[in-house]
């Protein structure tokens, strides 16, 4: 009888475990099975196509912002960005987000939630392995002439973006 009831309690565990196992694997094959449009998520780009759009930005102060929609710290970020974005003329001071998100169809409606105001790219493992990201969000800031002026490996706030800003723009 004892035999005979772990045997039940056995076999009713491996059911209940196969159960959430496959309940699991569909939940994260959820995202995967999205059937939006691919020209609703912004644009891919390589290593070599971001360092055309940094370059395209001379003559500006430019933020390069690698982030994804998961991330709370890039989050975050993309608050004081948008904020940046407000108080500093496009004339004067790109930014340019660049999502490494593995499901591209997260971006637009995370977009429209955050009211993101400046263009954000999709990139991959290549971008980082390029850019030697090891962690998000990863903030690069390029002066007016399109040097490399300082990086961020970790979430930078509102203050310490504008004090950097204002300093590049004062060069």
């Amino acid at each position: 009888m004892h035999k005979q009831y772990c045997r039940r309690i056995s076999q009713n565990l491996h059911a209940t475990v196969f159960s959430a196992c496959i309940c699991l694997a569909l939940l994260l094959a959820l995202p995967l099975a999205v059937t939006a449009d691919d020209s609703s998520a912004p644009e891919r780009v390589d290593p070599d196509e971001i360092e055309k759009l940094v370059q395209d930005e001379k003559g500006k102060v430019l933020i390069l912002n690698f982030w994804a929609t998961w991330c709370a710290p890039c989050r975050a970020e993309i608050r004081d960005l948008v904020k940046i974005r407000q108080d500093y003329s496009p004339d004067r001071v790109s930014i340019i987000g660049i999502s490494l998100d593995f499901n591209p169809q997260a971006v637009p409606p995370f977009m429209e939630r955050k009211e993101m105001n400046y263009p954000v790219y999709i990139s991959s493992q290549e971008v980082m392995d390029a850019y030697n990201i090891a962690g998000i969000p990863y903030t690069l800031i390029y002066d007016a002439k399109g040097n490399l002026a300082e990086v961020h490996d970790e979430l930078v706030d509102y203050e310490i973006l504008k004090e950097e800003l204002d300093r590049l723009l004062a060069d």
